[in-house]
């Protein structure tokens, strides 16, 4: 049976994603961090409508991430790994400010990492 992880993503606007075996908070038995590491430009997105002046095209980058998985019990790393694509899709909205659109910031999507998640969660001997 595999164990359980939590993976926490970089952005400040994505929620936690359990992986592996259901567990309780305080059973889960491991914990991926993820962490910026570069950014590079990234295809714009858009079109976006309703912008004054006739802009219709946000900005934006592409950050690749580094996930750190961590013993949830020791803090020990237990792997890690750096993602540079796979990055998510433009969002839905944007927000214009001024002049100009908001820079929009996309990570690799939790599609990218799950699998290789779910791999180091299914080597994991859980937690009694």
């Amino acid at each position: 049976m595999a164990g359980s992880l939590v993976y926490l993503p970089a952005s400040r606007y994505a929620h936690g994603v359990p992986l592996g075996r259901d567990a309780a908070l305080a059973a889960v038995d491991l914990v991926a961090v993820t962490r910026d590491v570069a950014r590079h430009d990234g295809a714009a997105c858009g079109p976006y409508q309703g912008a004054p002046g006739g802009v219709t095209m946000a900005p934006r980058v592409d950050v690749d991430v580094e996930v750190t998985i961590v013993d949830a019990t020791t803090g020990a790393a237990v792997d890690r790994r750096t993602f540079r694509d796979g990055f998510d899709d433009c969002p839905m909205f944007a927000t214009f400010r001024g002049d100009r659109y908001e820079l929009v910031e996309a990570r690799p999507a939790v599609a990218t990492l799950e699998p290789w998640l779910v791999e180091v969660a299914s080597r994991r001997v859980p937690s009694p």
